[in-house]
């Protein structure tokens, strides 16, 4: 991926979004046996970071991928009919800014913060679900490629 140094436009600029919603549980294993959490091959990008949550197997609900425009609010509806929103504030050089929304099926709040991460790097961020589980969306913004931009 081409890397860039001058400052880009935000009125022309789009990023891809990569999203996943993944479950993450803790079984029934002793206290005293220390194995890696289960993880499905589509997750295996994320490991690194799901291996530091407090949970032994992890399910991969959803994943899109969406082209979004910078300051402007998207919104998906994923399967489990929760609808994620996201506003991209900034992407500048290899930072990233994030409005995100995650609300439940009923409109209630899951998620509602903003955050500030590496481009090209997925960051997590969540919520307790039931009884000794938890959602985790892991975000990813990539840089629009610059060939686009030459004449």
């Amino acid at each position: 991926m081409a890397q860039s140094s001058m400052a880009q436009s935000s009125m022309a600029q789009s990023s891809i979004a990569q999203s996943s919603i993944v479950q993450g549980s803790t079984g029934q294993a002793p206290a005293d046996q220390a194995e890696t959490p289960s993880l499905e091959d589509a997750l295996a990008d994320l490991k690194p970071q799901l291996i530091l949550l407090p949970f032994s197997t992890f399910h991969l609900i959803d994943s899109k991928e969406e082209e979004i425009s910078l300051k402007k609010k998207e919104s998906f509806r994923l399967p489990n009919g929760q609808t994620l929103t996201f506003r991209p504030m900034y992407m500048e050089k290899e930072r990233v800014g994030m409005w995100l929304s995650w609300k439940d099926t009923d409109g209630s709040d899951i998620l509602n913060t903003r955050i500030h991460f590496d481009a090209d790097d997925s960051v997590l961020t969540g919520t307790d679900y039931h009884d000794n589980e938890g959602r985790i969306l892991a975000i990813r913004a990539v840089k629009p490629q610059e060939n686009a931009a030459q004449d």
